[in-house]
């Protein structure tokens, strides 16, 4: 943390205070910084590290942004082709299970998940895939339809027939640390469907 000058905390806190009262928009604090009403501590590349006051959620309070070195946005890809036939949420057979991110969720504990895939029937085969996501970790969620996408397809086809699924999250209440995010896929135990071009997107949000 970088340290200009070090100021007395009833010194800083009085200029913090006169400073929010008098609606001032940005003002600079040592190794911080104020603005819209907000106190906001910056590491040595001015990267908010916290911050005490207006949060971005609209309410009063503190706010811790993730350690140093920990991603708060991540995103992974493979756009190898896999199968899946059984009803259960799990890996493709194929190719590597995923894909997975590692993503730090901040102490708000939200964190925003968007999983795509494309999902494909093949020639005269019926079909029905879902995609979904599981997350382990810091926080442990099992992959569920309701926060999934279907693809269905109820009649023969005497073609090549795929659609993009896309799956989106945004959860609340997870603990702060690093989590992992995993795609997940299920048929419906009688039809075996193929994925690809499957891509995983976390952020952790303010």
């Amino acid at each position: 943390m970088r340290v200009e000058h070090r100021p007395t905390y009833d010194k800083l806190m009085n200029d913090v205070v006169t400073r929010l009262e008098n609606g001032d928009r940005i003002a600079k604090i040592g190794g911080s910084s104020i603005k819209n009403g907000a106190l906001t501590i910056l590491d040595d590349d001015d990267n908010p590290r916290v911050i005490l006051g207006l949060l971005p959620s609209g309410e009063y309070g503190i706010l811790w942004n993730a350690p140093l070195g920990q991603p708060t946005i991540a995103e992974a890809q493979d756009y190898a082709s896999g199968t899946r036939t059984s009803a259960a949420y799990g890996d493709l057979t194929g190719p590597a299970a995923g894909p997975s991110v590692d993503c730090y969720v901040r102490e708000s504990g939200k964190l925003l998940v968007v999983g795509v895939a494309t999902c494909a029937a093949v020639l005269t085969a019926t079909a029905y895939g879902q995609v979904s996501f599981e997350l382990s970790g810091a926080n442990t969620l099992a992959a569920t339809d309701d926060r999934g996408a279907v693809f269905q397809l109820s009649v023969a086809v005497a073609s090549y027939v795929d659609t993009s699924l896309i799956t989106i999250g945004v959860l609340s209440g997870l603990n702060p640390g690093v989590t992992t995010a995993k795609m997940m896929y299920r048929g419906n135990g009688s039809w075996t469907n193929s994925f690809y071009a499957r891509r995983m997107t976390a952020m952790s949000v303010l």
